[in-house]
């Protein structure tokens, strides 16, 4: 057993070898924290932009066997056109009627509940156009 200078035999580690040791972990934790949030960040708002584009596919084949927009997503939902992600959720469904200068459209935002970004689009105007809104909330 290795002995130190007083000869007193040596068990374990010093104090300051501990503190070493936790200010190592702690400094690799602090660099590693913030990479993995925006990883998931991003990860949310692909879900989320995925249930927009599945949102937008479900309302064109709706309008294409019932001859007209949904009037909101639980027609949707209940003729089974669209089924939405965990965590994504609806923010807004709501028709426009048309006008001598535009046709008639829906709106259409959703968020995940994990992220602070809500994408909303117009369809059919601005049909594959996604837009995103920062929000200072999680979810809708």
């Amino acid at each position: 057993m290795p002995h130190d200078p007083v000869g007193r035999v040596s068990r374990g580690f010093t104090l300051v070898e501990l503190l070493v040791a936790t200010v190592i972990v702690g400094v690799l934790a602090s660099i590693a924290v913030p990479s993995f949030r925006a990883a998931r960040d991003k990860t949310f708002i692909e879900v989320a932009r995925s249930d927009l584009r599945n949102l937008q596919h479900a309302v064109e084949a709706y309008a294409s066997i019932e001859y007209a927009l949904p009037r909101s997503i639980d027609e949707l939902v209940s003729g089974a056109y669209v089924t939405l992600s965990t965590g994504v959720e609806v923010c807004l469904f709501r028709g426009i009627p048309p006008a001598p200068w535009r046709v008639a459209s829906v709106i259409i935002m959703v968020a995940h509940r994990g992220s602070a970004v809500t994408l909303y689009t117009v369809y059919p105007l601005q049909e594959g156009r996604v837009f995103e809104i920062q929000t200072s909330r999680p979810g809708c």
